[in-house]
């Protein structure tokens, strides 16, 4: 019997991309009406909302996350001329409105507060109680708004039948009914801040080679979002300048396209399928992107291809291990929830068969025998890095 190459895989690999484009094509173009027609109706109710476009190429709103599950970002209006808070100032507010004996936590990580005196212009409702506690435009309360005038346009818009809101989530979800299935969307308010770059999101020291100087200043001018993700804190988001590496990320002559579909493909096949994937396609586009694909070197026989993909399995199984000694030594860590000592070593040896597959020469569908523990793929979540 003749054993599979390297053209099996890359053509294995071509034919369910392609499968997996038509597909998630068809199912974006019914989530673009729906979105679209809610979000005027939405804007039409409050102006501070905007409508999300219709578009007939891509579509900076909307994320795919995976077939079945979409992130759309709202922008919202009425806020211009941003500029960095230029005070440290502690907050004692609740939501409810009571008063604090202690501070509130300052944001952490890719997180911020936002006041409405750091636009130099401001709609007069972006003052109202509703959105506003103290001069900061709370996130918690935006998404408390926003989810109500959601409710009423589904009614308004006569979309009862197609779209349906989703109680189990704090943020604001909805159900949508499609020809190939249903479709799961996170509807998520989004403060755009364009040709600035926050100084809080400092570029990744992994991409010093690639891209250029000049591309990482021209994927900077495209400015960054805070969206509405958290109770008191905004999330930077960086989804602009992820796309822009995305079309570029082959521009060096390397392979890191083909490494990421293969992942996506053995992630929505076999490491997670379902409605509702514990990872998505953004958390692995940040060890892909961040990888060095260079093309072989003289003399050496294995194809780059396989070495780069090799390369990637190993650095998130290296932080597998890193995220396991964490989880045995802080029992306090979330991560502690999520995973045993047995999903771990699983989860492990999968990596290491996986990698093993590759090294004798095995086609990517050798590997769909493999079946992760959803807790332990959860442990992936990690490299999800807006700021890359």
């Amino acid at each position: 019997m003749k054993s599979p190459t390297v053209g099996d895989l890359e053509d294995c690999l071509l034919a369910k991309v392609d499968e997996r484009r038509q597909q998630v094509s068809q199912i974006v173009e019914e989530v673009q009406r729906v979105v679209h027609h809610l979000t005027a109706e939405i804007s039409h109710q409050d102006i501070r909302f905007q409508t999300v476009p219709y578009s007939d190429t891509y579509n900076g709103n909307i994320k795919v996350l995976a077939p079945s599950q979409f992130l759309v970002t709202i922008p919202v209006k009425g806020l211009a001329g941003y500029r960095e808070a230029r005070e440290q100032r502690w907050r004692y507010y609740t939501l409810q409105g009571t008063r604090l004996s202690c501070p509130l936590q300052d944001p952490e990580g890719l997180q911020q507060w936002l006041e409405v005196e750091q636009f130099m212009k401001s709609l007069w409702q972006w003052h109202e109680a509703d959105v506003n506690i103290e001069g900061d435009i709370v996130p918690a309360k935006v998404v408390q708004v926003f989810r109500k005038l959601v409710e009423n346009a589904i009614g308004t818009c006569h979309l009862s039948g197609k779209v349906s809101m989703l109680t189990h989530h704090s943020a604001v979800w909805v159900a949508v009914e499609t020809a190939i299935g249903q479709v799961e969307l996170e509807l998520v308010p989004a403060v755009e801040i364009p040709t600035a770059w926050s100084a809080k999101a400092r570029w990744p020291p992994c991409l010093r080679r690639w891209p250029s100087r000049q591309r990482v200043e021209c994927i900077k001018s495209f400015g960054f979002a805070l969206l509405a993700c958290s109770h008191y804190h905004w999330q930077l988001s960086f989804l602009q300048a992820e796309q822009v590496l995305l079309e570029q990320l082959d521009e060096d002559g390397g392979c890191r396209r083909k490494c990421l579909r293969a992942l996506r493909q053995m992630k929505e096949d076999v490491w997670c399928p379902g409605r509702r994937p514990v990872i998505t396609s953004h958390h692995l586009q940040t060890p892909t992107r961040h990888g060095h694909c260079l093309s072989a070197s003289p003399g050496d026989n294995s194809h780059p291809t396989c070495k780069f993909f090799m390369n990637r399995l190993e650095t998130i199984k290296g932080k597998h291990e890193k995220n396991s000694t964490m989880n045995s030594t802080n029992p306090s860590c979330p991560l502690s929830l999520l995973l045993t000592r047995r999903s771990i070593s699983q989860l492990l040896m999968c990596w290491s068969h996986v990698a093993q597959c590759l090294r004798d020469g095995f086609p990517f569908g050798a590997c769909r025998v493999l079946h992760f523990p959803l807790a332990s793929v959860a442990l992936l979540s990690p490299f999800h890095c807006p700021a890359c």
